[in-house]
């Protein structure tokens, strides 16, 4: 299953003047990304603006599918990649494949972001994950309730729109980080080798990281009691 090029169910039946969630990858939308170093400059200026995006995602009861993402690349794509993250032993990788060469990836959208790109102001899938054969059917009905909400994907590509920050920030599918494996007391650790083009994604205790420059880029939101 290979959700790149190819029409899908996912974008039916949304009526003008909603975003749609769109699976068919745009290369011009993910070259014009910010590279992290500046992204994470950024975010000094506007992290309080996260809040207003989760109060959004509680709202529309999707904080168990949605979580908010710092929009960023960490190297360039060349024709016909796209950035694929692949899951094995609880640790994930993330790095171009040529989607025109290997058919055998169950790639699914999990990173979008809202902009006015090529095919007009819809959410633009970014980066791909690959699922194994038990989990792609439940990854399917995340991204299939995330585009059927269309009052949510109105309501937050608006804050984000009135905010000014479309370039900043996206949505992610937390369905897609399921199989990551991250004991209480640690946090993901992005380690990227320019190089070659990889970045690395590991659990490290949080005391490790006390004096570390670290830039938190994904946010989940519970909803208050209030």
């Amino acid at each position: 299953m290979q959700n790149i090029n190819t029409s899908s169910g996912i974008e039916k039946g949304v009526n003008l003047g909603f975003p749609r969630l769109v699976v068919e990858f745009e290369p011009s939308v993910f070259h014009e990304l910010f590279d992290f170093q500046i992204a994470r400059v950024i975010l000094d200026q506007l992290g309080p603006a996260v809040t207003a995006l989760g109060d959004v995602i509680c709202e529309h009861n999707l904080h168990t599918d949605v979580a908010v993402n710092l929009l960023h690349k960490h190297f360039d794509i060349r024709k016909f990649e796209v950035v694929v993250r692949k899951i094995r032993d609880g640790k994930a990788s993330i790095q171009p494949y040529k989607y025109k060469d290997d058919k055998s990836l169950d790639l699914l959208p999990y990173l979008w972001q809202y902009t006015d790109g090529p095919r007009g102001r819809l959410f633009y899938p970014l980066e791909y994950a690959e699922y194994l054969p038990a989990e792609i059917d439940a990854a399917t009905r995340q991204i299939d309730k995330i585009a059927s909400s269309k009052s949510f994907l109105a309501e937050f590509s608006k804050c984000l729109w009135d905010l000014g920050l479309e370039d900043i920030f996206g949505i992610a599918a937390l369905e897609s980080r399921r199989s990551l494996i991250i004991p209480s007391g640690h946090e993901l650790l992005e380690t990227t080798d320019s190089k070659n083009r990889v970045l690395t994604l590991e659990a490290v205790a949080e005391n490790t990281l006390a004096d570390s420059d670290t830039t938190e880029t994904l946010w989940t939101f519970t909803p208050s009691n209030d």
